[in-house]
């Protein structure tokens, strides 16, 4: 049976320390210092950078931008050192998850998509369904 792996948080922060990251390129030495002394400027420039983002928010530009979650996704230390072939990559917690929406799988080298072209649930790529076949899945997958 295959094993699901979580990856919310890691792939929250992530994203929240990209804007970071993004927000202090834009500025340098005594011009960063200017900004943070400058408190209703910091103010709006932190929001129209993102530079404090929630995690609804967070998950927010996730769901926007499912192409730049997969290429995180290959990059996360957790990924890299749990997940097996056939796993899957859970970006979103069950509470939270409608049918296997920001659900990925590991196919042993990189992160890729469910196929959606042959069901509406998403469903492994055909290459892992021949490899493991169908019931690998039962339980961690929603119906495909």
């Amino acid at each position: 049976m295959a094993s699901s792996i979580l990856v919310e948080d890691e792939l929250h922060d992530f994203v929240k320390d990209y804007f970071i990251k993004k927000f202090l390129n834009k500025f340098q030495g005594a011009r960063l210092e200017q900004l943070f002394l400058d408190k209703p400027n910091f103010d709006q420039v932190s929001e129209e950078c993102r530079l404090f983002m929630t995690h609804d928010e967070a998950a927010a530009w996730c769901s926007k931008n499912p192409h730049k979650v997969l290429g995180i996704l290959n990059h996360l230390d957790i990924v890299k050192l749990e997940a097996s072939r056939g796993d899957l990559i859970e970006t979103i917690s069950d509470k939270n998850r409608y049918r296997n929406d920001g659900t990925f799988i590991y196919d042993g080298k990189k992160v890729v998509e469910l196929d959606y072209l042959h069901s509406d649930y998403g469903r492994p790529p055909k290459y892992l369904i021949q490899e493991f076949g169908d019931d690998y899945w039962d339980g961690v997958l929603s119906y495909f």
